[in-house]
């Protein structure tokens, strides 16, 4: 039922090798992670017809987190390339938190998955 983000990093050689495993669900990572890492959130409904939901839609909201622009970016690359074989990337954005300074590249990826 749930998106499996993980799984597909871990299984692509360039974004798996930037990121070690590091991808985290709920939005969160680790008090004092290594960077560059991974957060990820998702929102989903089933697609009801009569005879029952068919399959399910998710929108994934995937962060891409590190102290340095280039490798933010590069990462964030990889992860697209990763996930749009299983996904549709249908938004980006960009930002840095305002505690951490860290810089954030945001992909937006839309999924249907059958039941």
């Amino acid at each position: 039922m749930l998106p499996t983000i993980r799984a597909l990093i871990a299984a692509d050689a360039t974004a798996n090798g930037l990121l070690s495993g590091r991808v985290y669900r709920h939005g969160q990572a680790p008090k004092d992670v290594a960077r560059p890492y991974v957060t990820w959130t998702f929102a989903g409904a089933p697609d009801n017809g009569f005879d029952g939901a068919s399959h399910d839609n998710f929108r994934v909201n995937v962060d891409v987190w590190d102290d340095e622009d280039e490798r933010a970016v590069t990462v964030g690359q990889a992860v697209r390339d990763a996930l749009e074989p299983s996904a549709y990337c249908v938004g980006y954005s960009n930002g840095r938190d305002p505690e951490t300074k860290r810089i954030r590249i945001g992909l937006a990826f839309d999924f249907i998955e059958s039941r």
